[in-house]
């Protein structure tokens, strides 16, 4: 019977994505190929300058998911923070256990074209088989941080901006984290995720909490763990990317379309090394890695724990690979992958929840009562 409901699952996926349907809010990783003018709970018009109404935007047919969600994520006692940074809205959602927070506080990051929301809320919405299929794949991400709360962690789930981020030649990128390393432009990001850090979590911290801070994300959320873990490095005790590649030696192509293009997380992805596409197999295979964007060089390095699936084929097990030699290469510990087996999927790209348990007893191991740096 379940493999029966996995065969189902996957075909009402693969049916929905065939049909150029977005799922994109719903989805960690969003497989969109069409724009929604609903937004929240009205209309949002394009080009409407409203960055949040612009990010929900992304929605697509499906649109009801992100009131759904959301809504569910509240019901359940989640809450939404709104904080400037340099003049821009960025939102959030987040709960603590009752009382102190044990082992800290968790950053997580949804992938491209996803939302805040995949941490925390289930869609309901008709076709009731749609719902039960996205459900299915977010659910993964849902039970990971019930299950960190549960233990003892507060859980920040941050949102992504919506066509701000641009590939090396200005084109937007959609519904994306900052997350590849781009020479000459200012990350949109990092500030965000250090203000998180520095005053968000701080701000709400019970008195007898752990002060360690630890960061998570999945694809292109995987990829900003990886950026924002070694760039503020003193100020993350540990970070465990998951499906996710090297973020100074890969690169946005949105010149380059997909026949399945997805309409709120466009263009493709490449090696820096290769140029190849890094869905590809062995797309970030190659000797000595060039061409990779200055790693920083900083004193105190965390230590990271990579989940992959390694029949991923949307991010080839490769890059993963690759991202491993570069980071214990410039000294971070390794605390040893976790790797799934099995044949080559685009499903495979999506949480497990196979990750869930060791990546929380991860970052229990690295908790610490100290506070980290936190001075600007």
């Amino acid at each position: 019977m379940k493999n029966f409901i996995k065969i189902l699952y996957s075909f009402i996926f693969v049916l929905v994505v065939a049909q150029g349907f977005s799922l994109s809010g719903c989805l960690p990783w969003g497989i969109a190929m069409a724009s929604s003018d609903h937004c929240g709970n009205g209309i949002c018009e394009q080009g409407e300058d409203n960055e949040i109404c612009q990010q929900d935007c992304c929605g697509g047919l499906f649109y009801q998911c992100f009131d759904s969600a959301r809504e569910d994520c509240l019901s359940r006692g989640w809450k939404e923070i709104i904080v400037d940074v340099d003049g821009l809205p960025r939102r959030m959602m987040w709960k603590g256990p009752e009382g102190s927070w044990r082992y800290g506080a968790i950053i997580v990051l949804h992938g491209g074209g996803g939302s805040d929301i995949n941490y925390c809320g289930r869609v309901a919405f008709k076709p009731g088989l749609a719902a039960m299929a996205i459900n299915n794949l977010n659910e993964p991400m849902v039970e990971f941080t019930d299950l960190a709360i549960r233990e003892g962690f507060a859980v920040f789930a941050l949102d992504s901006t919506y066509d701000l981020v641009k590939d090396p030649e200005g084109r937007p990128v959609g519904k994306r984290w900052d997350s590849l390393v781009v020479a000459g432009q200012d990350n949109r990001d990092l500030p965000f995720i250090e203000e998180v850090i520095m005053r968000t979590i701080p701000g709400l911290q019970p008195a007898g909490s752990s002060g360690s801070v630890f960061m998570t994300g999945i694809s292109n959320g995987g990829f900003m763990t990886i950026l924002a873990g070694t760039r503020l490095s003193d100020r993350i005790a540990a970070f465990a990317p998951v499906s996710a590649g090297d973020p100074y030696g890969t690169y946005f192509d949105m010149g380059t379309h997909p026949r399945n293009e997805r309409g709120c997380a466009p263009g493709v992805w490449r090696d820096n090394a290769t140029k190849e596409m890094i869905h590809e197999s062995g797309g970030c295979a190659s000797e000595g890695y060039l061409n990779e964007e200055p790693w920083p060089q900083g004193e105190y390095k965390p230590s990271f724990k990579q989940f992959h699936h390694k029949g991923d084929a949307a991010c080839d097990y490769s890059c993963m690979v690759k991202v491993r030699a570069h980071l214990t290469g410039q000294g971070y510990k390794d605390a040893g992958a976790m790797i799934l087996k099995g044949r080559r999927s685009a499903l495979k790209h999506f949480w497990h929840r196979e990750y869930n348990k060791p990546m929380i007893d991860f970052f229990k191991e690295y908790s610490s009562s100290r506070i980290l740096q936190r001075e600007l």
